[in-house]
């Protein structure tokens, strides 16, 4: 969809109306809406609404994992900016927040939470827009998996580092 170059109203517009074909942003905009007009007790709805949230995370994961799947243990080892990303994802944005977290006004117990959300590993996301808009899957599957190998170590260090 989105090349990366300039996209006209009217291609903006299309992909703004295929994001809302998503089952779970409609559900997400209902459930919204129902919160805001405080409307208890949907019955089959709120079931179906409360089934879609339940299988968005295990449906993410399933496709991360079969994404990681198609790929050798060996193939997600040979990209030095993958190493680059993760070092990035594990040490120096958990550090850099440390380091500013402090400076403010914010409990002990505070940091360390918000410090150690930062340390954690990549999430599925960046592998489900590139299968979404239809980009190589594997630099992002390269990172995805170096995090998740990489955060057995690092969080442990971030976390004595934060509650030092």
């Amino acid at each position: 969809m989105f090349t990366g170059e300039a996209c006209s109203l009217q291609q903006q517009l299309h992909n703004l109306a295929v994001c809302f074909r998503s089952p779970t942003l409609l559900a997400s905009i209902t459930v919204a809406v129902c919160v805001l007009l405080h409307v208890n007790g949907l019955g089959a709805l709120g079931d179906s609404l409360s089934l879609v949230g339940q299988m968005t995370t295990p449906l993410a994961l399933l496709l991360t994992g079969s994404s990681l799947a198609n790929y050798s243990p060996a193939t997600m080892l040979d990209n030095w900016r993958a190493y680059v990303a993760t070092a990035g994802r594990l040490l120096v944005a958990p550090l850099l927040g440390l380091v500013a977290l402090r400076l403010l006004p914010i409990g002990h117990e505070t940091v360390t939470i918000l410090v150690l959300e930062a340390a954690m590993p990549v999430g599925s996301n960046g592998i489900l827009y590139c299968l979404q808009y239809g980009k190589d899957t594997q630099p992002m599957a390269q990172c995805t998996f170096l995090t998740i190998i990489g955060a057995l170590a690092s969080i442990p260090l971030v976390t004595l580092l934060a509650a030092g």
